[in-house]
């Protein structure tokens, strides 16, 4: 904590004065100076004198932590959180007491960069940082503030695989807002809708997720906010085509081909390709041209063979008959880092079973039910899907 001497000192170097230039004809240089090094107190008549002189007023001089301190440091941290120096947020943070922090935008800014750096650096003190942010947004009525930090919270829950409580602190934050009389803006109201009905479909409650989705959609629309709109669309197409509705499929895709000719982009035109691969796989069967649109993803994603790729056209491979190649693919899928929802794990398990198939077919057995019971182990308690029924059955084959 640092005393009012070391205020003073800072305030009237960042202003650039020396002792002479803040004493001026009230007091002199030397009181100035023992003031700094707390040899002397200022008298209130001195306070008010040098809180003038450092256009501060006297409060922030005798608050513990100053409300210039605390904006010099949020745009210190938010400079190193942008370049991801999150060791050098937690240094400049530690520097002060953040028990002393006034309340204040500033002071629950800072709290929430230093509570997401300590989460990026494993630390698990995290989540008392962010709350104590939290209760400074709600506390000073900065409602999209404080909505915006727990759709942070509700991720890292979703991350940890804590399904429930995520959805429950979503839900729990916009009742809380909307019971003062308050609403999210509406690009919030958007994150929240299609995170809700993602956390819906998590904890296998899929007639209601397929509605808040559906709400979601309609929301977008008449909002005319289409910034949520591709992910809206791409889970209600897998949706679709975890339901086998070959009707909405087509209807899905339909929409997300011609967004990403609205919006030109090649990441969407991937995720086309790439669905409808999937589509091909796991509900037409139709394996051949599961191949040449995974081929075309790859060549829309600049040709390198990613874990999407080798996922589907290994999976077609193994189907038409060719399980060494299909074998040699699969062995090169790795977990993707995003892949956090019930479904995306689901369909690394399946991937783990359809390895499992190949070493059985090609005389590995043992390994195989390896590979098939820890497909099966893996996928237990997730929520019930097309690709947990194929691990089951593949598990049954070496049963």
């Amino acid at each position: 904590m640092r005393s009012l001497g070391e205020r003073i000192k800072t305030l009237r170097k960042k202003k650039r004065l020396t002792l002479q230039g803040l004493a001026g004809e009230h007091m002199t240089k030397g009181m100035v100076s023992l003031i700094e090094n707390d040899k002397a107190k200022p008298s209130m008549e001195s306070l008010h004198y040098i809180a003038e002189q450092l256009d501060v007023t006297v409060n922030e001089l005798l608050e513990e932590v100053s409300a210039t301190e605390m904006r010099d440091l949020l745009a210190t941290i938010e400079t190193y959180f942008r370049e991801g120096n999150d060791e050098e947020v937690v240094r400049q943070v530690s520097l002060v007491q953040t028990e002393h922090f006034p309340l204040s935008y500033e002071s629950a800014k800072v709290l929430e960069i230093y509570g997401k750096s300590l989460y990026k650096r494993g630390d698990p003190n995290w989540e008392a940082y962010l709350d104590l942010a939290d209760h400074q947004y709600m506390t000073l009525h900065l409602y999209e503030e404080s909505a915006q930090l727990t759709l942070f919270n509700s991720w890292m829950r979703m991350e940890d695989m804590q399904y429930d409580e995520s959805l429950y602190l979503l839900r729990e934050k916009r009742d809380v807002i909307q019971s003062k009389g308050a609403a999210l803006e509406t690009l919030t109201s958007l994150k929240y809708k299609t995170h809700e009905a993602s956390l819906l479909f998590a904890t296998g409650q899929n007639k209601e997720a397929k509605e808040v989705l559906q709400s979601a959609i309609s929301y977008s629309r008449t909002t005319k906010i289409f910034y949520h709109i591709e992910e809206q669309y791409r889970i209600a197409c897998l949706y679709a085509i975890m339901m086998r509705n070959d009707e909405d499929v087509s209807y899905y895709l339909g929409k997300l081909d011609l967004y990403s000719q609205f919006v030109d982009s090649a990441e969407t035109k991937a995720a086309v390709l790439l669905l409808k691969s999937h589509y091909y796989n796991e509900a037409a069967r139709e394996y051949e041209e599961a191949i040449r649109t995974i081929e075309d993803f790859k060549d829309v994603t600049g040709g390198s063979v990613d874990s999407y790729y080798v996922m589907e056209k290994g999976k077609a491979l193994y189907h038409m008959g060719n399980v060494e190649e299909a074998l040699d693919l699969l062995n090169q899928f790795t977990i993707i880092p995003e892949w956090v929802h019930p479904f995306d794990r689901s369909m690394i398990h399946q991937v783990k079973a359809y390895q499992a198939l190949c070493f059985k077919d090609l005389g590995e057995w043992e390994k195989g039910k390896m590979y098939a019971k820890e497909a099966y182990e893996g996928i237990k308690g997730l929520p019930e899907t097309p690709y947990q029924a194929f691990v089951n059955e593949t598990f049954k084959h070496f049963s």
